[in-house]
């Protein structure tokens, strides 16, 4: 039934087309089995997270506003919530996450992605680093020990995150006792736990996670015994090999659950309230926020199209069946050629580098789980 729906008056070969006939069904098979979830799990609110959450969010209010729980588009990240967690107890652990996908960064730009001012030039050769300094391997072990002596200025910013979500959280409605559910894209559960270690900080609440894939990673497996996380597409619901190829081509998806603002990695505290700190990334973002404005173009005329098939033929679409164009598209090879993939750039803030620009298709072959 699916494939008899077909977009007027968008241009065949656009983002427009991929937004119609991917991400807009996918996206509403995945806020119907949310509303399932919701109701057996007896959610009180629902969260859906930046930047993942960006299209959902969109959707579910103006199409789901009754069907839902109470809802809200949470600016947040695994960045925001590991930083969130550090104080002086963990800092040490936590170097690993501070330098993950640091390979090609300066150590300046590995101080920017995190809210942190990079220090003078003449301090970051005090501390042992040399300001053009290129991050790899070879040079870890001095990178790390430049990081352990800028600890306390490090650790202001973690605290100042942590009192702004404190913050935030009360300014959603969220109180002990609550329970709350994560909407995120996927794939490890890495957002979820950095999330309930910080909370379980000042708030006593349940948290569950709700995504469009699980995938079968090591993480993943790590996490399951302590942590509630649901999916859309797991093992229990498709193959181990399916799940598989999703995960291998992950990126795809994660462009289609984009949003048209910089990642969130912190908070801070205002006279009223909070507002996110973002990262807007060393390089900028080729084209992003039109691509995702032509992405909701194609989102937009296809709920159109699909609410009037639904009235005109009477038909009961399971959210499966909706998802499941986005998930042949991306378990094939073909849409790696495609060129609307491969005119991304710098797609990745965490990543991004003034020394280099970052090719769509280089996120193959080495891509963070989330």
């Amino acid at each position: 039934m699916m494939r008899t729906l077909r977009p007027e008056n968008v241009a065949a070969g656009s983002f427009q087309q991929l937004g119609y006939e991917y991400q807009a069904p996918a996206t509403w098979g995945f806020l119907e089995w949310i509303r399932k979830e919701c109701i057996t799990d007896n959610v009180d609110k629902l969260l859906f997270v930046s930047r993942d959450g960006y299209a959902l969010e969109r959707l579910a209010s103006r199409y789901f506003t009754e069907k839902l729980p109470s809802f809200s588009y949470f600016m947040g990240s695994r960045i925001a919530f590991n930083l969130s967690l550090m104080d002086e107890e963990n800092f040490s652990q936590n170097l690993p996450f501070l330098m993950s996908g640091s390979d090609g960064l300066s150590p300046g730009e590995l101080l920017e992605r995190i809210g942190v001012e990079p220090p003078a030039e003449s301090v970051m050769v005090s501390a042992g680093v040399a300001p053009d300094l290129v991050i790899a391997p070879e040079n870890y072990e001095i990178v790390e020990k430049f990081l352990i002596a800028l600890r306390a200025e490090i650790l202001k910013v973690c605290q100042r995150n942590r009192r702004g979500l404190f913050i935030y959280l009360h300014s959603l409605g969220i109180k002990e006792g609550d329970t709350v559910a994560m909407v995120d894209v996927g794939w490890s559960g890495t957002t979820q736990e950095a999330f309930i270690h910080t909370v379980k900080k000042f708030m006593n609440i349940n948290v569950i996670g709700y995504y469009f894939c699980i995938a079968n990673t090591f993480e993943r497996k790590r996490r399951t015994p302590h942590q509630i996380m649901k999916a859309f597409i797991d093992n229990d619901t498709t193959s181990p090999d399916l799940v598989d190829r999703i995960y291998e081509n992950r990126v795809a998806i994660e462009l289609f659950f984009s949003a048209p603002h910089n990642t969130v990695i912190g908070y801070k505290p205002v006279k009223g309230g909070v507002y996110p700190v973002t990262d807007p990334g060393r390089t900028k973002s080729k084209d992003h926020n039109l691509i995702n404005a032509q992405l909701t173009e194609g989102v937009d005329r296809f709920c159109d199209d699909f609410l009037t098939m639904v009235a005109r033929l009477q038909v009961n679409l399971t959210p499966m069946q909706l998802a499941e164009p986005l998930i042949s598209l991306t378990t094939k090879d073909d849409w790696r050629k495609n060129h609307l993939f491969m005119q991304i750039e710098n797609f990745d803030s965490w990543g991004s580098t003034r020394n280099k620009v970052v090719k769509f298709q280089d996120y193959f072959k080495n891509h963070p789980q989330c």
